[in-house]
């Protein structure tokens, strides 16, 4: 699976054994888009292959952002793409 992420500075220095370090405090170095091709649910942990070696991730539970309310325009645009879809057996 592929996923775009922010990029930590941490994130530049991997431990030895090939984890790499998540910490936020570290500051944002940018955004990366990587491959996950397995996860260890006992761990947490992600497999993330590079170029170089394989490096497992382990990294914390995402702060959910605020949900966005819908508004007129939103329902409208929903209810046309709703339409669309059926008209074309989607």
């Amino acid at each position: 699976m592929l996923i775009g992420i922010t990029w930590f500075q941490s994130m530049f220095d991997p431990k030895t054994d090939g984890q790499i370090v998540v910490d936020p405090a570290s500051g944002v170095a940018g955004g990366h888009e990587l491959e996950l091709n397995a996860f260890d649910a006992s761990t947490g942990e992600y497999q993330v292959p590079n170029m170089t070696a394989p490096a497992l991730v382990s990294a914390p539970q995402p702060i959910p952002g605020p949900v966005p309310t819908p508004g007129p325009d939103d329902t409208a645009l929903a209810k046309a793409a709703r339409t669309w879809l059926t008209a074309k057996e989607l």
